[in-house]
């Protein structure tokens, strides 16, 4: 009994030893790769300069615990300001944020990405991923994700030491900035926890199990929107307007558009005037105006003759946004294969119209671009799984966002907005499922789509109480005898 005693005795303190040997172990091989904050003044120009010698590709946020109400906690919070000011200061171009999102209602890196936002970060220069349970995986996907093999590195000092180690093991270049800004509860927890940690993944890093998930690449040096999930909506507002095609945004006024007509609102949604003949000053006969843009004090509108679900003389028309009256116009291209225009976005990230079709044929599997100062005819990208019976499109925050009428309103069956990232040089858009449009006030037919950049708010045009096939109006629903015409708005978070 006693030399069974002692045995374990033995084992014990050899498992002791060894966890405080990997620790310590850990601790005195990195921290001359750690440097912090000098309370009050910030991070020095001695450490920005230390920190961009090794010409870090991004700076890497560890993710910890998000408040009930989605906001970060203090820790989170100050690795987060300690990584922004790095990132204005210089020391890297992009920022990759690494958190847990495997339960429902629970996202760190969506809680940066908005802190980020907020605090003036371009959304391109951020990179998110959902997948760093723990900080191997973190790391480890740092490297085989998103393809960068040196980086900066931020969290608390006491987490720092283990993460600049695993870097070393994986052959990342890596500096660490600790992000101690204040005294925070439950130190003595964290630090044992953390001794127990660090011989963890120190064997961890020596074996290199695959993390939990391991993605596609997504280099780091691109556009980090493509890694941005679906954002949550929720329905601020409706209002009755004078048109069922499109809408628009702009400074303090709001532009809708009719089949045959264009009307002005102000912010208040009051009518200001309406254009009541915008089809005067066309050399190619047209009858019908579909979903609108705005942009730089001009309207932008797909405008075609359409008759019986048949769409010709499809043209790119530009109003004035004061007088509502035609400026120019820019016949589209008969090659392209565009068999009709239900929607027109402006892109001035690409100098890109974009344009869409409604017909439920191959040509509606593409979308269509064009240049924007001189309206040629640039190119086409065909969409994976496309959309049925598309009728809007907008390109807001690098994304291009589709309204598609793909709901049957006899079956009380919502319609959806769709979005694909506006890349240009992509052979092939993947679209995505953005929001199910189950909150408007009855089901019917969804139209033009746009956004309104200074509230982050989307705006969708929905119609309701006709009868539409193939898109004419036969008659009406029980309990109306006219269409009715809103713009439901909704709050982006």
């Amino acid at each position: 009994m006693r030399k069974s005693i002692r045995i374990i005795t033995i084992i014990i303190a050899i498992l002791i030893i060894a966890v405080f040997g990997m620790s310590a172990y850990v601790t005195m091989t990195t921290s001359a790769d750690i440097a912090g904050i000098d309370n009050g003044k910030g991070i020095s120009q001695e450490t920005i300069d230390e920190c961009k010698s090794i010409n870090p590709q991004c700076i890497l946020v560890l993710g910890c615990a998000v408040w009930a109400n989605n906001e970060p906690s203090p820790m989170l919070k100050d690795r987060l300001d300690t990584a922004i000011e790095l990132y204005r200061k210089g020391a890297a171009p992009k920022l990759l944020l690494s958190g847990d999102n495997s339960v429902e209602d629970y996202s760190e890196p969506d809680c940066m990405l908005e802190y980020a936002l907020k605090q003036g970060v371009p959304s391109e220069d951020i990179y998110l991923d959902y997948a760093g349970f723990a900080t191997y995986d973190s790391v480890y996907r740092a490297k085989a994700v998103f393809m960068a093999d040196r980086f900066i590195v931020v969290t608390q000092k006491y987490h720092l030491f283990r993460a600049l180690k695993t870097c070393d093991i994986l052959g990342i270049k890596a500096e660490g900035i600790a992000s101690d800004q204040r005294k925070y509860r439950n130190r003595f927890f964290r630090e044992v926890r953390e001794v127990l940690a660090r011989g963890k993944d120190l064997i961890k890093a020596m074996i290199r199990p695959e993390p939990t998930f391991l993605d596609d690449e997504i280099p780091i040096d691109g556009d980090g929107r493509i890694t941005h999930m679906n954002s949550d909506y929720t329905l601020e507002s409706s209002h009755e307007v004078d048109g069922r095609q499109g809408i628009a945004r702009e400074g303090d006024r709001y532009y809708v558009s009719g089949s045959t007509t264009l009307s002005v609102y102000d912010s208040e949604w009051n009518l200001i005037r309406t254009e009541s003949e915008p089809f005067d000053g066309y050399k190619a006969e047209v009858n019908h105006i579909g979903d609108i843009d705005v942009y730089n004090g001009e309207i932008y509108a797909g405008v075609e003759y359409f008759m019986d679900g048949v769409g010709s003389n499809i043209q790119m028309a530009v109003y004035d946004a004061e007088t509502l009256k035609l400026n120019r116009t820019y016949m589209f291209e008969p090659d392209s294969g565009q068999m009709e225009v239900s929607g027109i976005a402006v892109d001035p990230d690409h100098n890109l119209i974009w344009m869409c079709s409604w017909i439920d044929d191959e040509s509606s599997s593409y979308l269509y671009r064009y240049d924007l100062e001189s309206g040629e005819y640039m190119g086409r990208t065909r969409m994976s799984e496309p959309p049925q019976l598309i009728q809007g499109i907008a390109y807001y925050d690098g994304w291009l966002y589709i309204t598609a009428d793909d709901g049957s309103a006899d079956d009380d069956e919502p319609d959806h907005v769709y979005k694909c990232f506006a890349d240009p040089g992509l052979d092939e858009f993947t679209v995505l499922t953005e929001k199910t449009l189950d909150d408007v006030t009855r089901q019917g037919e969804i139209e033009g789509i746009s956004f309104d950049k200074d509230r982050r708010q989307m705006l969708i045009s929905y119609n309701r109480g006709a009868i539409i096939v193939r898109g004419m109006p036969t008659g009406f629903y029980d309990g109306y005898d006219r269409e009715i015409h809103e713009i439901f708005v909704y709050n982006i978070h």
